[in-house]
């Protein structure tokens, strides 16, 4: 089959291919090959592109009292029901907050009582990830902050807050990259072979046979 070019950024050779020569755009709705990235960009709008297969996107609604700003770590508060929507609010390592509530970085800023699209897995661009007075430099680890809602930091919340691990500093600069990949710390009651009951002070683990689990109980 002769191989048909259209007046876009697709051609046609007994299938679809994607012009690797095509030049960028935001428009929302738009695909294309970024060869840079060496995959394929979905325009999402408000300069948000999906990187297929590179990066996993959550479209969550900001139904707090104020705008969230892109690079805002956030949190799952709820569900608007029908409508498929989880609602945000910003995240803080808190050990009265499960730190399975993390759903990811804001990607663009996010209005009140508006949606936007969080990234869970993938790169943040065009941030500052110099990290203030903390002093950000490549390839330094982030988690989230038990001091500030919304904050990253690079020295680990001490127990009992969790250490919820969030991101890697790709490039610090006024215009950086931040590698989202978070991982989520477990207590000793989440292991499957650990049955803890109404713990005490002082309490030990102790082994039981008959079980096969290490229970709790006073020395």
């Amino acid at each position: 089959m002769a191989r048909t070019t259209f007046s876009g950024p697709v051609k046609s050779n007994g299938g679809f291919l994607l012009d690797t020569d095509a030049t960028g755009t935001d428009v929302e709705g738009a695909i294309q090959w970024n060869s840079e990235k060496r995959t394929v960009e979905l325009g999402l709008g408000n300069s948000v592109r999906l990187e297929l297969g590179q990066e996993l996107f959550f479209l969550a609604r900001n139904n707090t009292a104020s705008g969230m700003s892109k690079g805002d770590a956030v949190q799952f508060s709820g569900s608007l029901g029908n409508s498929g929507r989880i609602t945000i609010e910003l995240a803080q390592a808190d050990a009265a907050t499960p730190p399975e509530y993390f759903v990811g970085i804001c990607a663009e800023d996010i209005p009140k009582n508006a949606d936007g699209y969080v990234t869970f897995f993938g790169k943040i661009r065009g941030i500052d990830t110099r990290g203030g007075g903390e002093n950000w430099q490549d390839g330094d680890i982030l988690y989230l902050s038990g001091a500030t809602p919304g904050a990253l930091t690079k020295t680990a919340p001490s127990a009992p807050s969790p250490d919820i691990l969030v991101a890697a500093v790709v490039n610090a600069a006024p215009n950086g990259i931040l590698l989202v990949r978070p991982s989520f710390p477990t207590s000793l009651s989440d292991v499957t072979d650990v049955l803890i009951t109404n713990p005490q002070d002082g309490d030990v683990l102790v082994y039981s046979a008959s079980s096969g689990l290490w229970v709790n109980q006073q020395p």
